[in-house]
């Protein structure tokens, strides 16, 4: 056999190989990118659709230069955070914690480690344009808290709705003599309410 058509095997062979591994890697690339296309967005909580989650409208804001912190970049964090979350099934939670957001992000995060109060409970929908909430201080680390002092007392409210809403239980509800709107995206709720109860 000739040298130049031993060459032009190889050389054949060589084609069909990096042919072959071209279709496959193309392939795994499609694939994966049909994945991601039909995969659901991720939502700050797997487990809390954002349309339960409402944030009192008169938490105020401080900002943090990014000169003071330059390692984290600027940020503002609230002073008197309030998170109601309303769950379709009636479980009711009311979270009081510092929430943290990055400049120039749309997503915010409580601080956990800042105090925090979780209340939990249920809420059960009146005949009129309220709720009757029913909840207990279940945990915190927040010696300030108020509800400290009563331990684990059972809380009776009412909740009012202000302004209704076509996706979600309402635009806007007075609780607490404080009106609530529909929260930004928050991570991280999950974690606060998993804390364990009596950690007060």
């Amino acid at each position: 056999m000739r040298k130049s058509t031993v060459w032009l095997i190889v050389g054949l062979i060589a084609l069909a190989v990096g042919a072959t591994t071209y279709f496959l890697i193309s392939k795994n690339r499609l694939e994966s990118s049909r994945t991601a296309a039909t995969s659901p967005a991720k939502q700050p909580d797997p487990n809390i659709d954002p349309r339960w989650v409402y944030i009192n409208e008169d938490l105020t804001w401080k900002s943090v230069s990014k000169e003071i912190d330059s390692g984290f970049g600027g940020f503002r964090f609230t002073t008197n955070e309030r998170l109601v979350v309303l769950f379709p099934d009636g479980k009711f939670a009311l979270i009081t914690c510092t929430i943290r957001q990055a400049d120039g992000s749309d997503r915010a995060m409580p601080i956990p480690n800042n105090g925090f109060g979780d209340y939990k409970g249920t809420w059960k929908r009146n005949d009129d344009d309220t709720l009757t909430v029913t909840s207990r201080l279940v945990s915190s680390n927040k010696l300030s808290d108020a509800g400290i002092a009563k331990g684990h007392e059972q809380n009776v409210e009412q909740l009012v709705i202000r302004k209704l809403a076509s996706d979600r239980l309402a635009q806007q509800f007075d609780f607490n003599g404080h009106l609530f709107v529909p929260a930004p995206k928050i991570e991280g709720i999950l974690e606060l309410l998993s804390e364990p109860e009596g950690d007060i």
